[in-house]
């Protein structure tokens, strides 16, 4: 990998946030190092980390145990460097329209303790889900975008503790709706441009803790969507 003007390869540099991951959890420059940041660039790394801590509003969501990559060219070789973290480095890793496949998905499923998953976009099918089948922490995973289909979602719900899932654009129909009704603890669900109808509406029934529904771009009618408020009056629904 090519190093930019700051002497970083496109991994240290593309990953800034890394450095908040690291240094805003008290792990310190040794952990950097573990990541292949040359010891002479640490000074560039404590420097990002001394510009960005304080920034509330800063477009990408900087702060202790988030990873949020900035440069799509991240792959599969990239992210087995992720293979250093320990309990509680990283809980929120986001990897959208980066170039991972599903041979990323083995090594992201053993982070322990991760909470949130940002897949969009990645070239990423059923067949990656299958490593996070039982997923004991994971709370939110964003699959938009994707090549998941209703098989996925069966896998999805194994996920004991999920609250938010999102799969705008994906090929979910009627039937995988029967998946997302055993998914008791979610929140929020993001089902917009997929291929649900009124005769799916039924199985999101049984979630008594939803929050937030999102069915734009569905087969879903104006009658479904009212008798749909009607069954759900506390679910705040985006059609």
């Amino acid at each position: 990998m090519s190093d930019n003007e700051n002497g970083l390869s496109v991994f240290e540099a593309g990953i800034l946030v890394t450095v908040m991951v690291f240094l805003c959890s008290g792990c310190g420059k040794k952990d950097l190092e573990s990541l292949g940041v040359p010891p002479d660039k640490l000074e560039f790394a404590d420097a990002v980390n001394a510009l960005r801590v304080g920034e509330p509003d800063a477009d990408l969501p900087f702060g202790p145990g988030r990873l949020e990559f900035i440069k799509k060219n991240i792959g599969d070789e990239d992210v087995l460097k992720l293979t250093v973290l320990q309990e509680g480095q990283l809980t929120h890793l986001g990897l959208a329209f980066t170039k991972i496949t599903n041979r990323s998905m083995e090594t992201i499923a053993k982070i322990p303790g991760l909470q949130n998953l940002d897949i969009a976009g990645a070239p990423i099918n059923n067949e990656g889900l299958t490593h996070f089948a039982d997923h004991p922490t994971l709370k939110r995973i964003v699959l938009n975008e994707t090549a998941i289909t209703d098989a996925g979602l069966e896998i999805v719900a194994t996920m004991p503790n999920l609250e938010c899932l999102e799969v705008y654009q994906c090929s979910i129909t009627d039937y995988g709706l029967r998946h997302v009704s055993k998914m008791k603890n979610l929140t929020l669900i993001s089902l917009d441009c997929t291929k649900i109808t009124d005769k799916g509406l039924p199985f999101l029934y049984p979630l008594t803790k939803l929050k937030r529904l999102q069915v734009g771009d569905t087969g879903v009618s104006e009658q479904g969507l009212k008798t749909l408020r009607e069954k759900m009056p506390d679910v705040s629904v985006r059609f």
